[in-house]
């Protein structure tokens, strides 16, 4: 039976708030890549040697987004098993690898930190008998400029607070060589999976080579939901990209730096002026439709033919006005996004060591909120890879461990100043936790870190070289 788009008002790819979203989204990403429709005059395209109708810009809206991206390191999987033997972090942490996740993870940053949300579709690698974790982006239609492909996450009222409904993911199959094409979509809910192909303006009902069912049920051994096996990466809660701020300001720049270049090609060089007579390119006289004029660029000579004549030089005007302008809308960027001076920046003064940190605080705050907001979501990847383990690979895995992710610290990769404060601090006696604290470690991290033997042997170790102290202390006394 065919069902109508109109009769599921979540899935209404085409209505016109959905439209607004991808449309934002297909922009978020053209200025990442550097496409800003920023383009030169002809006579700008001559000065630079650029062919056609290539475009120029000052791209800094990736550097926003890589600014954070490279902040967000995630090496490796635990779990807060008690004791020696872990098998679920073990299993976990050798998937990680399988993976390609210290690797693969940008991907999946990078895409939610452009697009404002990402997705990693977690199934069941029939082949290889284990998970399978695959990135895929926020889904965008032809009409919006987007590829037809990716996934997109159905709250209740569109509200991402909300418990997810499912996740719908779309795209255009080929058919063969020749070009024939459908267009899928499949469903993802916690207890099953649908599939429809487009056939006019209706979705119908699909079945692959092997499915055995419609739809096809999802779940486990006992008969309970497995979940939404597409995993959602929100990078605010709002869904909002890191570029939507610095799209106007990009724009401010391209035009100021594009100005800069004409003022550069028009006056920024000594031109000179002839008196009495008219310059040309063939050394003959002025043709009546001016063809033969020599044109205004760097060495050129300007003439006029109704004076006395004599040969003067005009001095290039001053460029730095022109320069301070492309300098302040930078400033102005990194106000709005949060980016450090010193990522986008050219100018020749290096602020101080102090000013460079304050200005490094709010990367700083917003990489933690990412982080928090990512590290739930990989949980969430690993805890339906566990239950695929479980339910697809008899893999035996107990299901009550609690995953931790672990990051590389945010602040530590700074400044060697940073470090040596910490080991100054672990020296005079600042308790080892509020060290993790300043080092960027989460409350989680900290907590599963003081969960390990390790951390417990060392803590025992710190008494017990406390009570030794305090006992020689008490005997030096009763000897006074």
């Amino acid at each position: 039976m065919a069902i109508n788009l109109a009769e599921m008002a979540f899935l209404s790819w085409q209505a016109a708030e959905e439209m607004t979203v991808q449309k934002d989204i297909v922009t978020a990403r053209n200025y990442y890549d550097g496409e800003q429709n920023a383009m030169l005059t002809a006579r700008l395209r001559e000065f630079l040697n650029v062919q056609g109708d290539q475009e120029f810009n000052l791209n800094v809206c990736r550097t926003v987004v890589e600014v954070v991206e490279e902040r967000l390191l995630m090496t490796g999987v635990d779990s807060n098993e008690q004791g020696e033997a872990k098998p679920v972090a073990a299993w976990a942490d050798d998937l990680f690898d399988q993976q390609k996740l210290a690797i693969n993870q940008s991907a999946v940053h990078e895409g939610a930190l452009r697009d404002g949300q990402s997705f990693v579709l977690v199934d069941w690698d029939a082949d290889n008998q284990r998970p399978r974790f695959t990135p895929h982006p926020r889904y965008a239609c032809a009409e919006a400029g987007g590829d037809e492909f990716g996934c997109k996450a159905h709250y209740p009222d569109d509200d991402p607070s909300q418990p997810l409904l499912c996740v719908s993911k779309r795209w255009v199959e080929k058919l063969d060589t020749k070009g024939k094409t459908r267009k899928r979509m499949t469903i993802y809910y916690p207890d099953r999976v649908e599939k429809y192909e487009s056939v006019g303006s209706d979705w119908v009902q699909f079945r692959d080579e092997g499915d055995t069912s419609w739809p096809i049920p999802w779940v486990d051994k006992a008969g309970k939901p497995l979940g939404i096996t597409a995993i959602h990466f929100p990078n605010t809660l709002t869904l909002r990209s890191e570029i939507r701020d610095a799209i106007p300001v990009q724009n401010a720049i391209n035009k100021s730096v594009i100005d800069l270049l004409g003022a550069a090609d028009v006056a920024g060089f000594r031109i000179f002026f002839a008196r009495g007579w008219i310059p040309t390119t063939d050394g003959l006289a002025l043709k009546d439709d001016k063809s033969n004029q020599a044109k205004i660029q760097p060495g050129s000579i300007l003439g006029t033919a109704k004076t006395d004549a004599s040969f003067d030089a005009i001095d290039g005007s001053d460029l730095s006005q022109s320069i301070n302008v492309v300098e302040a809308f930078l400033g102005q960027l990194c106000v709005v996004t949060s980016t450090p001076a010193s990522r986008v920046t050219f100018n020749k003064q290096v602020a101080a060591e102090g000013t460079q940190k304050e200005q490094k605080e709010g990367l700083f705050a917003k990489t933690r909120k990412r982080q928090m907001l990512y590290n739930n979501s990989w949980i969430e990847c690993f805890n339906m890879a566990r239950r695929l383990a479980n339910t697809f690979g008899n893999a035996g895995l107990d299901e009550k461990p609690a995953f931790v992710m672990r990051w590389e610290p945010i602040q530590a990769r700074d400044t060697a100043t940073e470090q040596n404060g910490w080991k100054v601090k672990k020296e005079i006696g600042v308790p080892l936790e509020t060290l993790l604290g300043e080092m960027g470690y989460s409350p989680e991290e900290i907590d599963a870190i003081k969960a390990t033997d390790e951390w417990k042997a060392r803590m025992g170790m710190m008494q017990t070289g406390l009570a030794v102290n305090q006992a020689a202390v008490t005997n030096d006394g009763a000897d006074g």
